[in-house]
């Protein structure tokens, strides 16, 4: 495709927030050429200055942009949206301590700059989980339906890695609430530490 072809290479120059469109195409019979308009937009060209990651690459820490399909531009918003993902990127690998913090360079020349910083922190992974205040429940109730789990093998299911992720733990602490709510507890509230 075309246009995927343009915007690839577009974007893999920095113009992320670069757009193409079609918007004619005429098939010349007597010559067999085909003509085609094509509107490209590029605005200014981006730049990302990766610090402090040994963890992963710089082309690692872009994937989440998805610059080869991505189809909607780069917006102001999108560089703390990067931030936000690349920290759920350290914290699946082990990382939940790590801190991702994204600002506005100055620039001399049209490309904007952005500078990601990154403080990997310490390597870690769950050694035991334990659940206090439960009177209803046993821990082994409580524990199928939470999917935070310390390292090791768990019967009927593969290897855990035993990390740490914001996300699972506020999914864990939801389904700790909706068990409570289904046995005629409304209003518990389930938190970490």
């Amino acid at each position: 495709n075309l246009k995927q072809e343009l915007l690839l290479a577009l974007r893999q120059e920095g113009y992320l927030q670069a757009s193409v469109e079609v918007t004619k195409s005429d098939y010349l019979l007597l010559t067999g050429q085909l003509r085609l308009d094509v509107k490209v937009r590029t605005k200014d060209p981006i730049g990302i200055l990766f610090v402090g990651n040994t963890v992963f690459s710089e082309k690692e820490l872009l994937e989440s942009l998805k610059i080869a399909t991505r189809t909607v531009p780069f917006s102001p918003n999108a560089i703390d949206t990067l931030a936000r993902e690349i920290n759920v990127l350290y914290q699946s690998h082990g990382y939940y301590f790590a801190t991702v913090v994204s600002e506005s360079l100055p620039s001399d020349t049209t490309r904007r700059l952005y500078q990601i910083s990154i403080y990997e922190g310490p390597h870690t992974s769950i050694g035991a989980l334990t659940i206090k205040g439960n009177t209803h429940f046993t821990t082994g109730e409580i524990e199928i339906v939470v999917e935070t789990k310390p390292a090791g093998f768990w019967l009927f299911r593969n290897w855990s890695p035993g990390y740490l992720v914001q996300d699972q733990i506020d999914d864990d602490i939801a389904a700790i609430e909706a068990l409570y709510e289904a046995a005629g507890y409304p209003g518990t509230k389930a938190s970490f530490e």
